[in-house]
This record gives C-alpha cells, structure tokens and sequence, in this order.
C-alpha cells in the first residue's frame, strides 16, 4: 500500500517500510469516461494502473507547477495522493470544455461542480 507521511511516500509491506522516490507524483491518469450531458455530467478518470476515479468535491482536478516548471492538471487520488493527467486525456477534456460565465475560465463539470482547465 502506497501512503504519503511527512511529504515523503511509503510503501508499506507485511515485512516491513520502505521509502520510494517519486519525482512528480506516483500516479498517471491515462483514460477518462463522461456520463451524461452538460447539466447532469459526471466524469470518471482511470489511472495507468486501472484505478477509476470520480471527479468530484473528494476527487478534485486542480493546475498546479510540476518539478519541470510546466503547469499541469492533477487529480487527487486518496489520502494525499495524486496523479498527473497525461496530455492526450487533458486535450480531451480541452475538447468538452466550457466557459463557465461569458468571459470567465474554460473548464468541466462533473457532479454538480466546476473545475476550470485554465
């Protein structure tokens, strides 16, 4: 089971602790799915390791600068853990973007709240 403790991650075993070094973040979203249309739209992530994750208030989808000076999208995992959108889903989710008033960010719903892609 992998954990984050003191901004360092853990990977715990039966046997014992072990530190792992991560340059980024420990996860990669590779794949998404969107139910539903713009009003009632609810979109699902998958990570490379076949996890499926809801973006939602627990879930959220946030930019933040990665440890190469780019800004990119994240998804919160669990428990402090995250994975980094890989470029095709995030053109993706460009692809189904709206504004959210006149004027305001380009982003996406999903179950009942905003996360802007810009």
């Amino acid at each position: 089971m992998l954990r984050r403790a003191s901004g360092a991650y853990v990977l715990d075993t039966p046997e014992q602790a072990l530190r792992v070094d991560v340059a980024d973040v420990p996860f990669v979203v590779t794949g998404y799915e969107v139910l539903g249309d713009a009003g009632s739209q609810s979109i699902s992530f998958v990570t490379s390791l076949g996890v499926k994750i809801p973006l939602d208030a627990e879930h959220p989808l946030f930019l933040r600068t990665a440890p190469d000076g780019q800004t990119k999208p994240y998804v919160m995992v669990r428990e402090g853990l995250e994975a980094v959108l890989h470029r095709n889903v995030f053109y993706g989710l460009a692809g189904i973007a709206q504004e959210r008033y006149p004027g305001g960010p380009y982003g996406v719903s999903s179950n009942g709240l905003f996360f802007p892609l810009e």
